[in-house]
Formats: C-alpha cells, structure tokens, sequence
C-alpha cells in the first residue's frame, strides 16, 4: 500500500524507492527522494489534494524537504526509525501528539492526511492483485467512506 500511496502522489523519483520499518513492522513504510525540493506547506497541499483530505495536519510550513517517508495509516511508531534513516519529513495517516513534539525536536516535518485518507486506495489495490490471479472472479469494491466529519 505504501507504494501505491507514494505513486499516486506523483513526487517521488520512485525507482529509488526503498522500504524502512519499526522491529514489529520491517519494510512496511517506504523512504524516497522526492523529484523536485519542497517545502512543508507545498508538500502538504499536494497530499491533501490527491488523497481528498478535508484537511492535513503540518508541523513545518517552511521546512525543504528532499528526503520523505510515506506510512498509511498510523504512523507515530515510525518517526524515530525515519529520523535515524535522514528523512526530512514522514507523510502519514495520523501522529500522536507527543510524536509531533519529538518529531520537531529532531527536525522531521510530519503531514498527516488521516487514517482512512492513507488507506482508502487499499481496496482497489487489493482487487487487482485478485483480479490478477483470478481473472474470472467478480470484484467488488466497497468504500463505506470516512466514519469521521471535519466541522
């Protein structure tokens, strides 16, 4: 899912791609160069037009950011493995508050889209790979949307 979710936003040379963890989730999150320097706010806006987030949450504005990691969903457990790993921001679902203190601290800019935003392409992904290996095998794709409402 996260090399899906790092394609679609369409910023990462993705050939360079390479996967990163916690001990409990090895290669889960990926880690990539982005194509072009940006900063914190460019970059936020990006993720929140082509995930369709109602809003993101951002910890760096002006940051440059080169070096980014992308985890779905929760992602507060990876930040201190992406700051030993060099990253200038982590792209994620949702971080605790006390990680985005400790994020800053070591000069991460964290993004968060929210939870389902980072994951809602999963369904799509996960009927291709069965479509691939049954193709006479009828799909159905559900989406029952974000159970939450930004006011």
């Amino acid at each position: 899912m996260n090399d899906t979710l790092a394609g679609m936003l369409g910023v990462f040379d993705m050939p360079g791609l390479v996967p990163f963890g916690t001990p409990e989730a090895e290669g889960l999150g990926r880690i990539g160069t982005l194509r072009e320097t940006s900063d914190g706010r460019s970059l936020a806006l990006v993720v929140k037009e082509v995930l369709g987030a109602p809003r993101v949450v951002l910890t760096c504005p002006e940051k440059k950011i080169r070096r980014a990691a992308v985890v779905t969903g929760s992602c507060s457990d990876f930040v201190p493995r992406a700051a030993e790993l060099g990253v200038d921001a982590i792209i994620g679902g949702e971080f605790k508050y006390h990680t985005l203190d400790y994020a800053l601290s070591v000069g991460i800019c964290c993004i968060g889209a929210g939870h389902y935003y980072t994951e809602r392409h999963a369904p799509e992904v996960l009927g291709r790979l069965v479509g691939a290996i049954l193709p006479a095998a009828e799909i159905i794709i559900s989406d029952p949307g974000c159970p939450a409402e930004v006011l």
